[in-house]
């Protein structure tokens, strides 16, 4: 009886945890998402002994959980899956690993060819005595501390002297060095980007469908909502002006957007891309796994030959979901790509 008492504290604390954190983090009533949680497959699963799913795997069950919730409480498009192209050169050695391991590679924002992407210059140029005291008070808010006239003072000639610059450094590190991205485009059937990034249309181009709920970025959902790490996808905005680089201004804005400035605008003479990111704030480059299921279709390329198509699908025989591979194909009257399904290869649903 005792070991029954200790399981049952367990489920109810767990229980008690995810009903507070998701009404906080989805701003519902927490007894909404108790009754939820308590009606869910998820509880039956953490009462059943057999799955082990105790306080000790709290984001385990809180994921499963989730999975289960968000879509009856969030009834918009971002819960909705969509297709995302990565194009691929077939001699790129790492492009058979996307196929053998399930890896996506998240690259340091640093490295990108563009001497402007991710590499803006921040500043605290033209601000007002106002606006930096309403920045230094918002920070000390945040700590739960009032400052005085003196500290006030002194934060306002940290600013205006220029000894600021070492926490603009650490800030442009945060964002460009130790972060990631995962670059994917919106277009399945571009010319240009056959071109460009897959071998002159002797490569590939990779279709990916996820939605928030299966986004590969190897960290799960409930701990985004639990933990520290920020994951931000954003389509990129593609402009002529640099976008507001003023470190103190930048920091009032809503985090999505402060993202979107540093690492989501790029020059207009990309604009042909329709480039879709995700950011990891301070997760370092490096491989993800992904979802097997979110691998959809495998276009190969207008210049690419029947040997190209084995070996492709040689890489994907063994699949453990349906993989349609297609072709694309010069329209005969448009400059313009055609992309036509030729078989669907992998392992059948069950």
């Amino acid at each position: 009886m005792w070991r029954d008492d200790r399981i049952q504290v367990a489920i109810d604390t767990t229980t008690g945890f995810i009903s507070a954190k998701f009404a906080e983090k989805l701003k519902c009533p927490i007894y909404e998402i108790e009754r939820l949680f308590l009606a869910s497959k998820t509880y039956g699963l953490l009462c059943d002994p057999e799955t082990g799913l105790y306080s000790d795997n709290v984001l385990v069950t809180a994921d499963l959980f989730l999975r289960e919730v968000v879509p009856v409480l969030c009834q918009d498009d971002t819960l909705k899956s969509q297709s995302y192209f990565k194009y691929r050169s077939l001699k790129d050695m790492y492009t058979k690993e996307i196929f053998e391991k399930r890896e996506l590679w998240y690259s340091a924002p640093k490295d990108f060819n563009d001497p402007f992407d991710c590499n803006l210059p921040l500043n605290c140029d033209g601000l007002t005595d106002k606006e930096i005291e309403d920045f230094n008070v918002g920070i000390a808010k945040r700590r739960g501390r009032q400052l005085s006239s003196d500290e006030l003072n002194g934060m306002t000639d940290t600013v205006k002297s220029g000894r600021i610059n070492r926490l603009l450094a650490k800030w442009r590190k945060d964002c460009y060095v130790d972060s990631s991205v995962c670059c994917f485009s919106h277009l399945g059937d571009s010319i240009q980007m056959f071109s460009y990034y897959a071998d002159g249309h002797e490569g590939i181009c990779i279709e990916f469908s996820f939605s928030v709920l299966d986004m590969p970025t190897g960290i799960s959902v409930a701990q985004q909502l639990f933990g520290s790490a920020r994951i931000v996808p954003f389509d990129v905005v593609y402009q002529q002006e640099f976008p507001e680089l003023n470190f103190l201004r930048l920091s009032a804005l809503d985090p999505k957007e402060m993202v979107q400035n540093l690492i989501g605008i790029k020059a207009r003479d990309w604009g042909h891309e329709k480039e879709y990111r995700i950011f990891r704030r301070q997760l370092p480059a490096g491989t993800v796994p992904f979802a097997p299921q979110i691998l959809k279709r495998v276009i190969l390329g207008a210049k690419t030959d029947d040997d190209k198509m084995a070996l492709v699908k040689g890489w994907l025989k063994d699949w453990p979901t349906p993989v349609i591979l297609a072709k694309a194909e010069p329209d005969a009257k448009a400059f313009k790509l055609n992309i036509r399904d030729v078989e669907t290869v992998g392992r059948p649903r069950t």
